[in-house]
Parts: C-alpha cells; structure tokens; sequence
C-alpha cells in the first residue's frame, strides 16, 4: 500500500503546481480566465448543444468548429450533472491527469516490476507535456495525451498478448473522436501490422478510425457543412499547391528547428535505432515503439500545426517520454553496471533538457496570457453582452464572444461560418463579397483585427475606436478595432456612445481609443 500512497503523493504535488496557477488566476479577476480563446469555443458549443439543441458557437445554427466531437459533449455532459459552468474543462483536465497517473503505476507495477519506474514516469510526462499547461488551457490535449499513453501501454502488452487487440481497437476509436491528428498513430502502427503480415488487423484499425470521421462528416454534410471540420480545413499545415509542395521540406526543417524539444527526441529516438542496428540487439519491441513514435512525429510536423500553447504536440511528447523511459527499464536489464545505467540516464535526461526550459517556460507565460485573454476577448465579450446581445456581430476570435453572448455572428476567419469558408475555399474572399454578405445578415457591428483583414474591409465600414492591450504575448495582435459596418451617422453615433460608456468600466491597463 505505501508504494501506491508514495505515487498518489508525488501525483498531488504537481498538480498542486497547478492548481495553484489556477487559483491566482481566480483570485485576480474573480473567475478563471483561459489562456486561449478556443476553450471558449468547446464550452460555447456544448452550453447552445445542452440547452437548445444545437451542435455550434451560437444557438442560431449548426457549425463545424471543432475538431474533436467528443470533448464538447463531455463538457456538455458535466453541465448537466453539475453547475460549475466554466470551471468544467479544468474538473476534466485534473480527472484526466489523476488517470493518466493511475494508469502509469499500474503499468509500471505490472510490466516493469516496480512501482518507482510510474514515480518516473509521472514526473518525466508532466514535465515534457507538459501537463500543467494542458490543464490550465482546458483544451482536449490532455484527454488526447491519456488516450495516446493508454494505446502505447496496450501496444506493448499486445506484443505477447495477442488479446489485447480489443483495447487497441477501443483506444483508436476514442483517439479518432478526439483528435484528428490521432491518424498518424494509426497510421504509423498500421504500418507496423502490414509489415508483420497481420493484414486483417491493420486494416480493422484503419476501419475503426474512419468510423468516427465518417459519422461526423455525413452529419456535417446534412447540416450544411463540409465534410471536415472548418478548423482541419483552415489549420491544417499539408501543403497546397506547387510552390508549397517544393518548399516543403525546408518548411519541414524549419519548423523542426522552431520546436526544440521535439526535434531533441526524434534524434534520440533516430539514435536509439541505429544503435539498435550497430550492437545487433534483438529488442524488437523497442525498435516497434520508437519506429512508431517516430513516423507519428514526422507526419505531424509534416502535416500539423506545433506549438502555441504547448498542446498540438503534447501527445507525441508523451508517448515518447512513455518509450523513452520503457527503453531505458529494458536496457538496465542488459547493462546492469552502474556506469553504463548512469551514462544512459544521463543521455535521456540531456536530450530533455529543452523539454524541461519548455515546461519552465509555460510556468511564466500562461498567466500572462490569460490576463491578455481577460483584456481583450473578454472585454469584447462584455461589450457585446452589454449593447448587441442579439445583433448580429462580425468576428475573427469568436470563442468568448459566443460563450458569453446570444450574438449572431459573422466570422472572418471561417471556423464558424460556413459561408465565409466557402468563399475563401473559392478564392472569392474580398471586400465586395464580405460587403454582399454583411449586408444581407444586416451586420451592426465588427470587431477585428485590422492589420490581419486590411485588404478585406469594405470601403463602408467606418473604424470608430482601438482597444489596446499590454505585454501582449497571448493574442494575436495588441490592438483590435471596432468598426461600423454601416457608414450611416446613426450607426456610427451609436456605437460611439456605447463605447463611452463602456469604457468607464475597462481595467485600468487596458486603453479605449476612439476617434
């Protein structure tokens, strides 16, 4: 029992790190703010599907914004159950973390004979994760990063028990629903299959991924929508057209070279294998997970997004951290002498080293960046709730503006409108076919970032005031303008003198111009 107890300790203690992040935050504006806009957009989702229906940002219709089903129907789930509204996705994210915890002991003390490899473990995923932030961003990240884990930890005991191809198949469809990116994992294991000769296998994997694509993706099309989510459409890093395809891999090798801490691992890995060759050992099953592990982080530099925020890539972090730490329990067992166990630790701990300054890192900017959220996004929420609660209202971050508002909405960017998506899809995005549109939902107001969409504004639309905010290292731009999409003096009157009247109520660090 005191070895569970021993883990349970260590596990409390760095989610305390996090919980005491949380409660600052809490403290300092009264409730917790998130570091992204995009939390806002699950919990939006999921408050308009519990209570009206309705699977979007806003009550007033159906859109594919996101990019994992599942994670707005759990928070929606929750909502039912429990009052705690926006405190949801951190419940989640800790409950996660608890099981991912759990897990990893139970698997140390069942494959590796002892219950301080989970100890490791624990420490080693929440630093390289790094766990912490994906709790604080309330995000699906972490819910991915569990699944991720449970499919590793399943892989290796399917190696000798063939059985355990039913917690595969279970793991890989609950990853389809999560994340999309989870398609590198399958297909990087499918690989493995294919190459083993266990072809019905492979492709009943392959099978169960689309399953929960295919679902959601014919859902979509009835609702009017794409098959894929807009956010794959729009976010995804695959490279479209020639001149993309050429400069592919020097954008591969930049964005290698921008994500430290990934390449780091991918090198150790890349040497664990050509080590594996030169000493001719005969450790199959390592050489599957880090071919595995490998591929999976090659296709998602290639074709995802890494970074902002410390969540696309969290996954892959963790399963490497999983099979690094596996590795190391294996090679102990064949270079028992304390030397070469101490030079093999030492090299695993060096190639984390930028793992750890990430994680460090995280610990200094989530707070800041929620303090930007708080300035910008949920000031904007606030002014739209207070004059245009109803109106419809032209966006390009429509996360809290959506959760905390009834607008109708018009966004810039696509990930919420349908409409606006497929003008940029047919390349017919500009300012008269964004005048044709706003005018037809009769539009009052926008709120953008003007050094993103200058070439877009309509000439009718009159910028009226500037909200500034400072250190900004959390939003995309310092400054967002409020503009009149009527040019019309009422109009612009009337926006003004809401304005005034707002800005009473702004933090003082926060500025209000108006012109």
């Amino acid at each position: 029992m005191n070895k569970y107890i021993i883990c349970l300790v260590i596990s409390i203690l760095f989610l305390a790190v996090t919980l005491l992040h949380i409660l600052s935050i809490d403290n300092k504006f009264g409730e917790y703010i998130y570091p992204l806009d995009d939390t806002y957009i699950h919990l939006a989702i999921a408050d308009n599907l519990i209570n009206h229906g309705v699977w979007g940002v806003t009550q007033h219709g159906f859109t594919s914004s996101s990019s994992s089903p599942i994670y707005p129907i759990l928070i929606g789930f929750f909502n039912i159950l429990t009052n705690w509204g926006i405190y949801i996705p951190l419940v989640l994210n800790t409950l996660f973390a608890f099981l991912l915890f759990f897990f990893l002991i139970r698997f140390s003390e069942n494959e590796m004979k002892n219950h301080l490899w989970g100890i490791i473990y624990i420490i080693g995923i929440f630093i390289v994760s790094p766990l912490s932030a994906n709790i604080y961003n309330g995000m699906e990240h972490l819910l991915h990063i569990l699944v991720s884990v449970l499919f590793i930890t399943s892989y290796i005991i399917y190696n000798k028990e063939q059985s355990y191809f039913k917690y595969l198949a279970v793991w890989t469809f609950l990853l389809a629903c999560i994340r999309y990116e989870s398609i590198f994992i399958i297909i990087a294991f499918s690989f493995i299959e294919l190459f083993e000769k266990r072809y019905r296998k492979a492709f009943l994997i392959i099978a169960i991924t689309i399953l929960p694509i295919v679902i959601y993706g014919i859902i979509s099309i009835i609702n009017g929508e794409l098959f894929l989510p807009n956010s794959i459409l729009l976010k995804g890093d695959a490279p479209r057209g020639l001149s993309a395809i050429v400069n592919f891999p020097m954008k591969i090798l930049e964005k290698l070279m921008n994500a430290p801490h990934l390449l780091a691992f991918i090198s150790l890995s890349i040497c664990f294998l050509i080590f594996q060759y030169i000493t001719k050992n005969r450790f199959a099953l390592l050489i599957k997970l880090h071919f595995l592990c490998t591929l999976t982080a090659m296709m998602h530099i290639a074709f995802a997004k890494t970074g902002w925020v410390y969540r696309y890539e969290s996954y892959i972090m963790a399963m490497y951290c999983l099979t690094f730490i596996f590795s190391l329990n294996r090679l102990f067992e064949q270079y028992p002498k304390f030397l070469h166990r101490l030079v093999l630790s030492s090299i695993l701990v060096l190639f984390s080293i930028p793992s750890g300054m990430r994680y460090i890192e995280s610990l200094q900017t989530l707070p800041q960046m929620s303090k930007n959220i708080h300035d910008q996004q949920i000031q904007m929420s606030k002014f739209l709730h207070s004059y245009y609660d109803e109106s419809s209202v032209v966006l390009n971050d429509i996360g809290a503006c959506c959760y905390f508002t009834s607008i109708r909405l018009t966004d810039m960017i696509g990930l919420a409108d349908k409409d606006i998506i497929q003008l940029r899809l047919q390349k017919i995005f500009n300012k008269t076919s964004i005048e044709k549109l706003t005018f037809e939902r009769n539009s009052k107001i926008a709120i953008i970032y003007v050094q993103g969409f200058q070439e877009f504004l309509p000439e009718s639309w009159v910028p009226v005031a500037r909200l500034k905010i400072n250190d900004n290292i959390g939003c995309a731009y310092d400054d967002v303008t409020f503009l009149s999409c009527s040019d019309d003096n009422e109009d612009v009157n009337l926006l003004i003198k809401n304005l005034e009247m707002f800005r009473k109520n702004l933090p003082e660090d926060v500025f209000l111009e108006i012109f």
